[in-house]
């Protein structure tokens, strides 16, 4: 496994810093002239381009701060950081949290075509339309235990959301064992 990215509800993205530096913070690329390193802006400017166009990501200029980007655009640039450490799990808590219907669209853009790249998602979602609309399996949890694992398809929101309350009966056919 190449790892595991996770991408808070808070984005922790830096605010003054451009979609760029956001994307490679912490992990910057170099490169030595003379004996000295340099960070290689242009080579994190092209691979951000390319990150972002991978998700379909919609930015006014790659030099913009990300304090001037759209939420959606946002979660665009955490998803793109995620990705650019090479991830095969990333785990997203509440993505779709206090953002438009358009930019919610968006984000359930992004995690399906980080599925088309063979990436696996954990969604951390109280928005169960959300999560039927881009998963395959849900796993309830309720007061920190999991009381229900459940296929996407042969299940209905009505079923999860009474698992999430307390007021479906939990059967043994819907229960993994702890």
């Amino acid at each position: 496994m190449r790892g595991v990215a996770t991408i808070f509800q808070e984005l922790a993205l830096a605010g003054k810093m451009t979609i760029s530096d956001n994307i490679f913070l912490g992990r910057e690329l170099t490169r030595t002239i003379a004996g000295i390193q340099f960070l290689d802006r242009r080579a994190m400017r092209q691979r951000s381009r390319e990150l972002l166009e991978e998700l379909d990501v919609s930015v006014p200029d790659i030099h913009t701060w990300v304090e001037h980007l759209s939420g959606g655009q946002r979660q665009g640039v955490a998803i793109a950081r995620a990705l650019n450490i090479d991830a095969d799990v990333i785990i997203m808590d509440e993505p779709t949290a206090a953002l438009a219907v358009a930019e919610v669209r968006k984000v359930l853009a992004f995690i399906k075509a980080l599925r088309r790249q063979g990436k696996s998602v954990i969604l951390i979602s109280h928005n169960v339309q959300d999560v039927f609309e881009v998963s395959d399996r849900i796993t309830v949890l309720r007061r920190g235990r999991r009381i229900a694992m459940l296929e996407t398809n042969q299940t209905t929101p009505e079923e999860v959301v009474g698992y999430i309350t307390g007021a479906a009966e939990v059967t043994r056919s819907r229960v993994a064992s702890d």
